[in-house]
């Protein structure tokens, strides 16, 4: 049997009448690549977003996870006549509710009708305290609850409410670039930037080597669920080792990882660049378990124009696993994989002094070498 999802959206619903409608169109877009091997009929009016589907169990689990969403539910529906509203609110009691405890109705309506919306509440619970006399009603704390949402001449009554995880639609900003470095850090922080409405490109710096190619599949494999919130987003493979070697050999072991670092963010800016990101996205695992200052961050960043953002910068890292929960990857061990966690860590460093010993690095040739051998990893 058919029934019509209905898509709320809460912060698209704050922004002007003409920004509305464009997030509205971006949402829209989205939902279609999201059920794009499903069967469906998608509509819209001012304010909510209607798919009817026969798969709908199926539908709400996706759509829950688009970016954008704030909650979905499956409903059926009627016309706008009060009559057939008391009739199909009862059936769907009887369907859904126990038969002992208490209820209560949540009713709301767009538009003229005959009835209000009080009116319709007392309404549907007598007739379902009729039907159901061992029943009791409870507006503050029920165990139970019956929904019925009117606008203009349609009805839709339903007993379910699905938490989708919010934001802003993703197209709705603009694109960024994130780092992968992590099966919690880098996820948790491109859910977040999806959140913000911000298509991601996440890169992979790619130093093989057989002791960490479980770890690299693990983070991987990881990241690839990302496409339930975005099924348009990619894994881009960038090599790195020759720079690692490059590092090992001519730049002392104390200046090592800043050097390292610096030449990361230079690559992930050219490639940015190329894919029209605006901003580079780091998770920050790496940085908080060495022990990474503010002012080390600062000569590092001083290597590039482009901004760098840290959304999990004032997060507890339970708080971050918390996210990597909604991603799906909370058994996954939140293990580094950075290039540059290889190399020796020495604070108190200055700029004057790494830039002196990046003298002996010929920069344009180890990022060109990397440029060249580019690959699209498919998220498994």
């Amino acid at each position: 049997m058919k029934r019509t999802i209905l898509v709320r959206y809460n912060e698209i619903a704050l922004k002007s009448r003409s920004v509305r409608t464009s997030f509205e169109k971006i949402l829209i877009q989205n939902i279609e690549r999201t059920l794009r091997n499903s069967e469906y009929e998608l509509s819209r009016t001012f304010g909510r977003i209607y798919v009817k589907t026969s798969d709908w169990r199926r539908a709400i689990k996706r759509l829950a996870k688009v970016p954008g969403i704030a909650s979905v539910s499956p409903a059926r529906r009627t016309d706008a006549v009060l009559s057939k509203i008391l009739s199909l609110a009862v059936e769907e009691a009887e369907k859904s509710f126990s038969r002992k405890g208490t209820f209560a109705v949540r009713s709301r309506r767009a538009g003229k009708h005959d009835f209000t919306s009080q009116e319709l509440n007392e309404d549907i619970g007598r007739e379902i305290l009729r039907a159901n006399p061992d029943l009791k009603v409870d507006l503050d704390a029920p165990d139970q609850e019956i929904f019925v949402e009117v606008r203009e001449k349609d009805a839709f009554v339903f007993t379910e409410v699905v938490e989708g995880i919010g934001g802003l639609p993703v197209g709705s900003q603009g694109k960024v670039l994130a780092i992968l470095s992590d099966a919690i850090f880098s996820p948790a922080a491109i859910l977040l930037m999806l959140k913000r409405g911000c298509p991601v490109q996440p890169i992979f710096l790619n130093v093989p080597s057989s002791n960490k190619e479980r770890k690299k599949d693990l983070i991987i494999n990881a990241s690839g669920k990302l496409k339930n919130f975005y099924p348009e987003i990619e894994l881009l493979a960038i090599p790195f080792r020759h720079i690692l070697r490059k590092i090992n050999k001519k730049i002392p072991k104390k200046s090592r990882y800043v050097v390292c670092k610096r030449l990361t963010l230079r690559l992930a800016e050219i490639v940015a660049e190329r894919v029209g990101a605006k901003a580079i996205v780091v998770g920050g695992g790496e940085e908080r378990k060495i022990g990474v200052t503010l002012g080390d961050l600062a000569i590092i960043e001083e290597a590039v124009q482009i901004p760098i953002l840290r959304p999990l910068a004032g997060l507890e890292k339970k708080e971050i696993k918390q996210i990597a929960r909604e991603i799906g990857i909370a058994r996954s061990p939140s293990r580094v994989l950075a290039p540059c966690t290889d190399a020796h860590f020495t604070k108190a460093l200055n700029l004057e002094e790494i830039k002196k010993v990046e003298e002996s690095l010929s920069f344009e040739d180890l990022l060109k070498q990397s440029l060249e051998g580019i690959e699209t990893v498919p998220f498994r």
